[in-house]
């Protein structure tokens, strides 16, 4: 009953840092029926020469209680990577009342290391993604 926002695909991750970095990359915003979104991609490394780690989340503008009435699903990888490797998660988006050091402790996002990104690289270009928003229909009590 409800139209679905076209689906995002694809981002140009830059190459992957070898020291501390944190880097949050937003792409454009998504209209998700009557709610804004922003897909955020956020990347981590605690001490130099360890691996880093990305989160994968959709931010709602709203609070909690409106984006309870959403749920979002994310697909990284697929027939565009190396070898045909994908991953897929799905939740509720994470309301902007939520900060970025909640998002990353409570790991309320999709969570890959540097090595399944580079695996999931093709031509060392792209990470391939797919996003789709719906709207929950709440039971009432």
């Amino acid at each position: 009953p409800y139209p679905s926002p076209p689906p995002l695909s694809t981002t140009t991750i830059p190459s992957l840092p070898a020291g501390p970095a944190e880097l949050v990359v937003g792409s454009p915003s998504v209209s998700a029926l009557t709610t804004s979104c922003l897909l955020l991609i956020s990347r981590r490394v605690e001490h130099l020469g360890e691996r880093g780690y990305f989160n994968f989340w959709i931010w709602v503008a709203g609070n909690k209680a409106g984006a309870s009435k959403y749920r979002y699903s994310i697909t990284v990888g697929g027939p565009h990577s190396l070898k045909g490797e994908e991953v897929k998660y799905s939740s509720e988006p994470v309301p902007l009342e939520v900060g970025l050091d909640s998002v990353r402790e409570e790991q309320i996002s999709l969570l890959l290391s540097d090595g399944a990104i580079r695996r999931m690289i093709r031509n060392g270009e792209r990470l391939h993604y797919n996003i789709s928003i719906e709207h929950v229909q709440m039971e009432e009590d």
